[in-house]
């Protein structure tokens, strides 16, 4: 998962871009972001538009994805973002925020 585009100021959108599970079919994804006020989920570009209240918090994120066959499997879950106001954003590799 990388981060693509971060907005400046308050509230900050974060754009979120991740790489398709390998050998599946994914007719949707499902991204959770705790402590965000809007996701909007681009499931053919393989990217969600996060929107955070505050620039200066973690926020840890979950990533699902539902096959063809209609089973969920989460793909992601040991990924925070860090938005730092000033139009960057920092991917730690954790579950948890610090």
């Amino acid at each position: 998962m990388e981060v693509v585009q971060v907005s400046k100021g308050s509230p900050v959108t974060v754009t979120l871009r991740w790489a398709a599970p390998a050998g599946q079919t994914v007719t949707q994804y499902v991204v959770e972001v705790l402590g965000s006020t809007n996701v909007s989920v681009q499931t053919g570009q393989r990217q969600a538009v996060v929107t955070v209240p505050n620039g200066n918090s973690c926020y840890p994120v979950r990533l699902s994805a539902v096959t063809a066959t209609g089973q969920s499997q989460v793909i992601e879950r040991t990924v925070t973002f860090h938005p730092g106001g000033d139009g960057t954003a920092t991917i730690g590799l954790t579950p948890r925020c610090w």
